[in-house]
């Protein structure tokens, strides 16, 4: 007996390129798929195409969206100019001020202004102007006496050999002393905040001295001098840099830039100018040597640690405080091994997806992911389904970014681009122009190339039609060494737009075997059931579905469908659509839940780290506190043993107004400790509350979505119930005159031949007065049949589309079997 085989595929898998005689153990994965992309649902759906917005005339450089003071500006820079808009794109206006170099250009938000990183010089945009970036002149030392004995407060700055120090004057003394020993000259002089003329004081280069004509008045810090180094700066060190990453522990406070061709493996920090973030101040020690060498790609701020990436293998920094002379507390970033077998090819195109680090290598595309243990973090390959292509792309040239509105990885190789949706974990593969870089705004996608800036959305390509195709792998039909007979092909779906689809099908030499064209109606769902493609001892057979640009004029128009064909080929394509809704909710309920308890723990884990800083800084606060104090009493009592009080009550009263100052010292430090920790307390609570509420608010949104879609199919499923209901009782009452004509003519037939015994199963009478019928109302069943004639081959025809329509019931299709066996239509299958 022969055996039946079937194959069912009612979702559809990822991008997944293997040899083409590979057999998948899962159908739906393609090997060959393009422009196409797959809804949550596990549908297959052409990608969006995308508009021409502007074709300047010079070369784009960049475009991108940024933060300053609480507005979203978007940017764009075409040859030496910036543009910007705060409204839409129609509203760019050039912004005053030159952009130098010719190469592409890196847009960072940072405290007070959105910085231009050219490669060549750094720019700042304020919000109405471009400026260049004017470097800090650090107060190198204060409260420093004629000899250069003072405290050190700032480092020299790589971006200029202009320093400042601070001196006070004890009447005396004409000659002082910088604490620098590499001064040229001096460029200005302040006392009191007064500038000196310069005939009232010269340089003295030999000894390395300022020397005033008369003695300055006797003052601490009245006297401020600013100073020029011998060839000590080195901003391109800084200017040639061209990317950047903000860190500094709980807050981003200093800038960390890398990518200077000059020194790849050097990570420069920025300082803080009075307590506060600057761009413009990078000290002379402030930069590390990564990996002994090794060209830095990519940094990434994650949490409270930093991530830093070479081309082989990973480190990690955070956020420490040393202490150097007289007590300054100073910051230091150390950088640690993290993995010595993973890193990052692009630079600067690490990223950062819903908190997650990727990082693109020549051996595929990995996931950072925070383990138990603090500071380790395991690297895992997402990329196994498109290694093979990702071989054949260079990698040094790729382009990441995510895309929040779709929770979309978008890696891009010019004109070839991967999607990568980690919450399907499948992969999608597009043609598309030769893209240079991304930008989101407002929920939409921007791209840009050399030459033009686009918007992505729409159904064409700058008004070309978009070309898609998906490749099934070769399916065995569950028995791979038994040769098999296809009879016909079934396809449900619903097309969006007038599309002309080709179905191909090939066996595994890839040779063709069948081949069918048809156009798909827009805004219908469709059944291609009539598909008969009998193919005769296949094996192994692949499924190609291809979507030309254009519907050609040989497919012809499309016929009118009938809208109860139409529900039925939905109800099919949407079977126990509810019981799949309802898990989907559970799912997805679970998986929020799920989500929010893994940010509460990192919410957690992150206050408890502050916390821990803090408690810290108390604790060097209170030892700092009371070794001051020991000191100040120390040497009240050396004074006070120098000015002949050798003991007695001053004594004792000294050490008593030492101790209660102390002590009032250390109580301030504990309240104000006590007020932080409560703050940050207060900070957790309400992170932890809006976390909460956030997934309690999809939570919701999900229920709400599947309970509409919910009614949606009910409505369907009655809507289809109340119509087969009408079609039985049409076809019961056919059935009823069918069989009271048939008794008529059997009688009428009797009465002239009483004595004539029956032949066959239905006496031989004229047909036609019944299938007149039969005819009429397949016109209305089935319309895009066209039933025109009552010759034999419309009857055949007709019988033919009853007997086939599972829909009817099914007495009524035998009975007609039978009656068209008796009138001599023989073939009828």
């Amino acid at each position: 007996m022969a055996k039946n085989f079937t194959f069912r595929m009612d979702r559809f898998g990822t991008y997944c390129p293997t040899e083409k005689r590979d057999l998948y153990a899962d159908p739906a994965k393609s090997p060959d798929t393009v422009n196409f992309t797959v809804s949550k649902d596990g549908f297959l759906k052409k990608r969006e195409g995308y508009s021409v917005l502007a074709r300047p005339n010079g070369k784009i450089r960049a475009i991108g969206v940024e933060n300053l003071g609480g507005r979203e500006y978007f940017l764009a820079v075409i040859a030496s100019s910036l543009y910007v808009s705060e409204r839409g794109f129609d509203s760019l206006r050039a912004v005053s001020g030159t952009v130098t170099g010719e190469g592409r250009v890196q847009f960072y938000s940072f405290y007070d202004g959105i910085y231009l990183m050219t490669g060549e010089e750094i720019l700042c945009f304020n919000g109405t102007d471009l400026e260049i970036l004017t470097p800090h002149v650090p107060l190198v030392m204060i409260s420093t006496d004629p000899y250069g004995e003072g405290i050190l407060y700032e480092e020299p700055n790589l971006l200029t050999n202009r320093v400042r120090q601070s001196f006070s004057p004890d009447g005396e003394s004409r000659h002082f002393y910088p604490v620098l020993p590499d001064i040229q000259s001096v460029e200005w002089v302040k006392i009191g905040g007064e500038t000196v003329p310069t005939e009232e004081y010269y340089w003295d280069g030999m000894n390395g001295c300022l020397v005033f004509l008369t003695e300055p008045d006797p003052g601490t810090d009245t006297m401020e001098v600013q100073m020029i180094r011998r060839d000590k700066a080195a901003p391109d060190r800084i200017q040639k840099c061209r990317f950047a990453c903000f860190f500094g522990g709980a807050n981003d406070t200093r800038a960390f830039l890398y990518g200077n061709p000059d020194t790849p493996a050097i990570r420069y920090h920025s300082g803080m100018v009075e307590g506060k973030p600057a761009m413009n101040y990078f000290p002379e020690t402030a930069y590390s040597l990564v990996g002994g060498g090794s060209t830095v790609t990519a940094v990434l701020r994650h949490y409270d640690r930093q991530l830093i990436f070479t081309e082989n293998a990973a480190y990690y920094s955070y956020l420490e405080y040393l202490t150097g002379e007289n007590g300054k507390l100073i910051a230091a970033f150390p950088v640690l091994p993290l993995s010595d077998d993973r890193g990052n090819v692009p630079e600067g195109q690490a990223i950062l997806a819903e908190n997650t680090p990727y990082t693109l290598s020549e051996t595929g595309l990995y996931r950072w992911v925070s383990t138990s243990i603090r500071d380790e973090r395991n690297a895992r390959c997402v990329s196994d389904p498109i290694a093979k292509a990702l071989q054949k792309e260079n990698c040094r040239e790729a382009i990441l970014f995510y895309r929040k509105a779709e929770s979309e990885l978008l890696i891009s190789f010019g004109t070839t681009l991967y999607v990568y949706r980690e919450r399907q974990d499948l992969f999608c593969r597009y043609e598309v122009p030769d893209l240079c870089g991304f930008a989101e705004w407002e929920n939409k996608l921007y791209f840009f190339t050399d030459s033009s800036i686009c918007l992505v959305g729409g159904e064409s390509d700058a008004g070309a039609a978009v070309s898609a195709h998906w490749e099934s792998g070769l399916m065995d039909f569950g028995s791979a060494a038994a040769s098999k007979n296809l009879f016909w092909l079934n396809l449900l779906g619903e097309s969006e737009e007038d599309m002309a689809v080709k179905i191909t099908l090939l066996d595994e030499k890839d040779t063709v075997r069948a081949e069918k064209s048809i156009l798909l109606k827009g805004g219908v769902h469709f059944s291609s059931a009539a598909l008969r493609l009998p193919l005769r001892r296949i094996r192994l057979l692949r499924l190609r579905w291809s979507f030309p640009p254009r519907p050609p004029s040989a497919y012809g128009r499309s016929e009118p469908r009938d809208g109860s064909r139409i529900k039925r080929s939905k109800k099919m394509a949407m079977k126990n659509i509810t019981q799949n809704l309802l898990k989907r909710l559970e799912e997805g309920t679970a998986e929020i839940y799920s989500r929010y308890r893994s940010r509460l723990k990192e919410t957690q884990k992150k206050y408890d780290v502050a916390l821990e800083e803090l408690e810290d800084d108390h604790r060097r606060a209170m030892n700092a506190a009371s070794a001051q104090g020991k000191i100040e009493r120390k040497n009240t009592l050396e004074k006070m043993a120098d000015a002949g009080y050798v003991g007695g009550g001053e004594t004792v009263q000294v050490s008593l107004a030492a101790g209660a100052a102390r002590a009032a010292d250390l109580r301030a430090l504990s309240g104000q400790q006590a007020k932080n920790a409560a703050q940050l307390q207060v900070e957790k609570i309400r992170e932890e509350q809006d976390l909460l509420e956030t997934a309690d608010r999809e939570a919701a949104e999900l229920k709400g979505d599947t309970l509409s879609a919910i009614r949606e199919q009910e409505n369907l499923d009655r809507e289809f119930e109340a119509e087969e209901n009408q079609r039985k009782f049409e076809n019961d009452l056919a059935l009823k005159e069918w069989e009271w004509k048939k008794s008529e003519a059997a009688s009428a037939e009797k009465e002239k031949n009483p004595t004539k015994q029956e032949e066959g199963l239905v006496p031989k009478i004229e047909p036609y007065a019944y299938l007149e019928a039969i005819v009429e109302k397949n016109t209305v069943y089935y319309p895009q049949k066209g039933y025109k004639t009552l010759d034999r081959r419309g009857i055949l025809q007709a019988i033919n589309d009853i007997v086939r329509d599972t829909n009817v019931s099914r007495s009524y299709r035998y009975e007609l079997y039978l009656y068209a066996k008796s009138m001599g239509y023989l073939n009828i299958e």
